[in-house]
């Protein structure tokens, strides 16, 4: 009779990770080399884990079945806390309970029961007389089915994506361009274009946060530039609103292209990178200077010529590491470490771009005043950080985001009499919201039938002031949205012949973002 090897702890040691992969699939570029090194590395590490763990347990029990039962049991405990973690968490609704002087609140429940069911599963590998090898085959079967069932999901979308971005990049011209190199108004100022992820307008932060953001944007003018108090994003969601903001057009378009949302994603993360402002930059002699973020999109760009790491992890090991058992110890881990030296370096070495000689487009995607808050209004980390677990809505934590909106204020002053200071000619800078807030939202509450105009005009309205040298002032209005914000510009400075589009807005949301809603923004 064939003998039957255990390999299912070392694929169940990948599965997860493939799975979040390919459940993730429109945030990841894996044509993208840091991408893939992004999720090999945790592949690598968790071999490693069940490897040891086979070892050692093999010579103490000197049963290799066993051995490799108990190490599926502590990696499906593993890989499958922090789900479970969440739907008690939302059942819960952040809530605890006493026994004596002991809390138990979510956390607690389900490590404890956790525990309890590897004891249970050690226990029972370790007694049991009976021959394993029918469960052997089956752990060995499933786990082989499920891995391929992801990888069949993973290779058919990026196949689908690259053939879709093939035939795409051939129409990427058509937005016409009438400019002459050289034209203008006789020179080429640094371009600073920074996103404020989730900068509302003053008017909702006076209504809903109860904030009057008028002294800091009192200094904006009196440094020169324009508030456009009445802007509103063109979209609800970060990708949406940076894809179109950086091609100078609407992108309802590709679903007309694509009919599965995992490939217009993906579309979207392709043109977000290789997009049309760039372009137009690029052949007129400008550096692309881009901040990389921990965010996915914004997580690198190969058509950089200076990219700026900051940090030591990115969005898919925060991912990974809250659908993990690691999730109960993350404070352990320092992410708001980690997210507050990546927005302090940030804005440090912003400050020191004039130096890079010639002409530069600086492109930075702050995550921040978006929750969670790991700033008070002195820059100091506050005493417990707010918005880092779900359950509950973060942006109703209206004090957090206010203090450290206060913050982000105070830094953007200290930037921009750095860059004042330090640049031989005034340059362009952009300070724009890619979406609002969305305090007034029950937790989860994103459908058209249960989201009211109001809430849709919150989550629109965004932070946009514009510092356009040279007289490029009188260029811009009070409603200008983000989609006009370049052809504005490069009509002003080169001279272009780009037709203003009309402003709108459009809402959907994260579980169908291509179902847009027109936004009423009168």
């Amino acid at each position: 009779m064939k003998k039957s090897v255990a390999i299912h702890p070392f694929l169940f040691a990948l599965y997860p990770i493939i799975y979040l992969v390919a459940h993730n699939i429109g945030e990841l570029l894996l044509i993208d080399r840091f991408s893939l090194t992004s999720v090999f590395l945790p592949m690598i590490v968790s071999l490693g884990f069940a490897s040891v763990s086979m070892l050692m347990l093999g010579l103490i029990l000197k049963n290799a079945k066993k051995a490799a039962l108990i190490v599926t049991a502590s990696l499906f405990l593993f890989f499958s806390y922090g789900h479970f973690y969440d739907m008690t968490s939302r059942l819960m609704r952040d809530s605890a309970f006493w026994i004596g002087r002991f809390v138990i609140g979510p956390h607690k429940i389900v490590f404890f029961a956790w525990c309890a069911l590897f004891c249970i599963a050690a226990f029972f590998s370790i007694k049991t007389r009976r021959d394993l090898k029918m469960i052997t085959s089956f752990l060995n079967i499933t786990a082989g089915c499920l891995i391929a069932i992801s990888m069949v999901n993973i290779g058919f979308h990026e196949f689908k994506r690259m053939e879709i971005w093939k035939g795409y990049a051939d129409k990427r011209d058509a937005l016409e361009e009438r400019a002459a190199i050289g034209s203008g108004i006789g020179y080429s100022p640094d371009i600073y274009y920074i996103i404020l992820d989730g900068y509302t307008s003053s008017k909702k932060l006076e209504e809903i946060y109860g904030f009057d953001n008028s002294e800091f944007t009192d200094y904006l003018v009196e440094k020169g530039f324009f508030i456009a108090f009445e802007s509103m994003s063109n979209y609800a969601q970060t990708t949406h609103s940076l894809a179109s903001s950086l091609n100078m057009e609407y992108i309802n378009y590709v679903t007309d292209i694509v009919n599965s949302k995992y490939s217009a994603m993906g579309m979207l993360y392709l043109k977000l990178r290789n997009n049309k402002v760039i372009d137009f930059l690029k052949k007129r002699g400008y550096k692309f200077v881009h901040f990389a973020t921990s965010y996915g999109l914004t997580e690198h760009n190969k058509f950089a010529d200076i990219e700026f790491h900051f940090g030591k992890k990115n969005e898919f090991y925060y991912m990974l590491v809250n659908t993990t058992m690691l999730c109960y110890f993350r404070e352990k881990f320092n992410m708001a470490g980690d997210k507050r030296r990546m927005v302090l370096d940030t804005f440090s070495t912003l400050s020191k771009m004039p130096a890079i000689e010639g002409p530069k487009f600086v492109f930075a995607h702050m995550i921040i005043p978006h929750p969670p808050y790991y700033f008070d209004e002195d820059g100091g980390m506050p005493p417990k950080i707010l918005g880092a677990e779900g359950g509950k809505n973060a942006w109703a934590e209206k004090e957090a985001y206010v203090k450290q909106l206060i913050f982000l204020n105070k830094k953007i002053k200290a930037f921009l009499d750095k860059i004042e200071s330090g640049s031989s000619t005034p340059p362009v800078i952009i300070l724009q919201g890619d979406h609002g807030t969305e305090a007034t939202f029950s937790h989860g509450q994103r459908s058209r039938a249960s989201t009211t105009d109001e809430m849709m005009e919150e989550r629109m309205s965004i932070f946009n002031a514009y510092c356009l040298p040279q007289g490029g002032k009188k260029a811009l209005y009070s409603s200008i949205s983000p989609v006009n914000t370049f052809r504005v510009l490069f009509n002003y400075y080169f001279n272009a012949d780009f037709e203003l589009l009309e402003e709108r807005s459009y809402f959907s949301s994260y579980e169908r973002p291509f179902e847009f809603i027109a936004v009423n923004r009168e």
